[in-house]
């Protein structure tokens, strides 16, 4: 059980960036206050074209960038050390040191996010497995492929078996089998009760994944709802999108 019971696990209110233009007087409104919830075993898609604000909102919502206003709650409580504890951030580009084999960076990134343990090493063969990458535990990363170092991303994320996991283009650089085996993967994690928010612009993953979207559009949002809401009508998720958008 949160800290706030049968609340939701990711709630944000009115959430707003602007930045500065270097060299500049002009500001940009990356975000201009967006409202949503996100609630326990759910998995939430948050989409928009590039541009819209995704990127912006997931390093507020991880406290990578501070927000011009509103806030953004974890688990009850606002962004902090504390309440990413039980957070796991994939981000799209996940850079893997050149010269750490997966197995060492995997056990690294569990030791800063206090998850040493007297388990640590069977844990860390263990996530990686489900990433696919047993085959290739202790290649330097220089030698693996965009895909393969897509997974050890993944499994890093994974490691300290956080509650709350928020991927950003989890799938970038994956072939249709490396595809399904994620999707296989986060659909796993919600049968643990454990919640997903998926940026992703492969909307067909999308649809096959997700209970919730969230669609932005220049910094607001555009459409909100459950998906069997939203797609009520014979209109695909990418019909839909091209149209509100």
């Amino acid at each position: 059980m949160n800290a706030a019971g049968d609340g939701p696990v990711l709630a944000v209110r009115d959430l707003a960036k602007t930045f500065r233009k270097p060299f500049s007087t002009e500001n940009i409104e990356a975000v201009r206050g967006i409202s949503f919830e996100v609630g326990r075993g759910e998995i939430f898609g948050f989409l928009g074209p590039n541009g819209a604000g995704k990127s912006t909102t997931l390093k507020m919502l991880t406290g990578l960038v501070a927000p011009t206003r509103g806030q953004a709650t974890l688990f009850g409580s606002p962004v902090s050390h504390d309440s990413l504890r039980k957070v796991g951030f994939l981000p799209e580009n996940p850079y893997v040191h050149p010269h750490l084999t997966p197995r060492e960076f995997v056990t690294f990134c569990a030791r800063l996010s206090d998850g040493a343990g007297r388990d640590l090493a069977a844990r860390v063969e263990r996530t990686l497995g489900r990433a696919g990458m047993r085959e290739s535990l202790d290649r330097p990363a220089h030698t693996l492929s965009k895909g393969m170092l897509q997974r050890v991303g993944l499994a890093s994320t994974l490691v300290h078996e956080p509650e709350l996991l928020i991927l950003d283009e989890p799938m970038g650089g994956l072939d249709p089998v490396a595809r399904k085996e994620v999707r296989t993967l986060i659909l796993e994690e919600k049968s643990k009760g454990h919640t997903v928010l998926l940026s992703s612009h492969i909307l067909s993953d999308v649809e096959l994944l997700c209970d919730r979207v969230c669609i932005l559009r220049e910094g607001r949002v555009a459409l909100e709802g459950a998906l069997t809401d939203v797609l009520a009508g014979e209109e695909t998720l990418e019909e839909l999108f091209a149209h509100r958008t």
